[in-house]
Formats: C-alpha cells, structure tokens, sequence
C-alpha cells in the first residue's frame, strides 16, 4: 500500500501541472487576441493581479502591427495621452511609439480630422497636451477645416474660459518659458 501513495501523488500532481498549464494557454491566447483598448481599459480601471494581468499582456503581446494600423487610423495616441496615471501614460505611449504608432496621425474615422492633440486641445487636458508635445507631437497641423490645436484651444477658452484651456494655450504658443518668468 505504501508504493501507491507516491504513485497517487505523482499522478495527481501531474494532473495538476497539466490543469495549470492549459489554463496559462487558455489564458495566454485570450490576452493575445484581446483588443489594445481593453487592456489598457483593463490596467487603469482593475485592481491588484488583474491589472498587472493586462499591463503584461499589454506590453508584451502587444500592439500587433495591425493594431498599430488601426491606432494610426483613429489618431491613436490620444488613448493613452488621456490616461489619468502621467507615468503610466509616458510609459504606454512610448511603447506605442516603439511599436510604430504616428503620434501625429488623424482620426480617419471622424470627419473632423483630429490628431491626438487636437482632441487634447479640446478637452482640455494640460497633462496630455504636454505629454503628446513632448514626445513630438506637431502643433501645425491642420484639421478637417484647417484649424490646429492651438485654435481649437483658443476657441474653447472662448467659450469656456478655464485656467486649464488657457494653460493650454500658452503651451501651443510655446510662451511657457514666458508665462513663467
């Protein structure tokens, strides 16, 4: 009796390995064939072990070059730029940038023609337009109806007049240096 206790343990480890093993494949594939957007969703809004779940899938399975095609065609860099997390947004953007993603791309699905500054510019986010800036965004370009960043961020403080489209504002103008001084 005592030689079938290691050969029940044995087996019933080997059956555990086995277990563990394909649902790291499962898993594995899942995150391979998830979407850029879900797990970036995934790593900002989960908690604990399922946001390092999707940070590694994110920044080791991904971006595909056809998800860096399709991120290009949305003005893709305005998904991470827009991330809460400034080093989290630093660190997800220049790996986009890594993998090929145009930080000056335009949104091909919109007629408006935005590139990700655009939008920051509109939404009025400080902390994304200085981060698309520094990582070499163009502040020239031109939308759909051949406005650019800065006018849009001009026009909304216009409207809607906030310290953060006017710090906006003097970041496109590049008078920084002077506003400071």
């Amino acid at each position: 009796m005592t030689t079938m206790r290691p050969r029940k343990l044995r087996n019933s480890l080997l059956v555990l390995f086995v277990a563990v093993v394909a649902l790291l494949g499962w898993a594995t594939a899942d995150l391979r064939a998830a979407n850029v957007l879900t797990l970036q969703s995934c790593m900002e809004a989960e908690a604990g072990v399922r946001a390092w779940i999707c940070r590694q899938a994110l920044y080791h399975l991904h971006p595909t070059q056809e998800e860096v095609k399709e991120l290009n065609a949305s003005a893709g860099a305005q998904f991470p730029a827009s991330m809460e997390n400034l080093s989290d947004a630093t660190q997800l953007l220049q790996h986009y940038l890594r993998a090929g993603l145009d930080i000056n791309a335009v949104d091909q699905r919109s007629q408006l023609k935005w590139t990700a500054l655009h939008a920051a510019a509109f939404e009025g986010n400080p902390q994304a337009v200085r981060l698309l800036l520094d990582n070499g965004a163009e502040t020239h370009t031109t939308d759909g109806i051949g406005r650019t960043p800065l006018d849009i961020a001009r026009e909304a403080n216009t409207k809607m007049p906030s310290e953060a489209f006017a710090k906006i504002v003097v970041m496109l103008t590049g008078k920084e240096g002077a506003a400071a001084n």
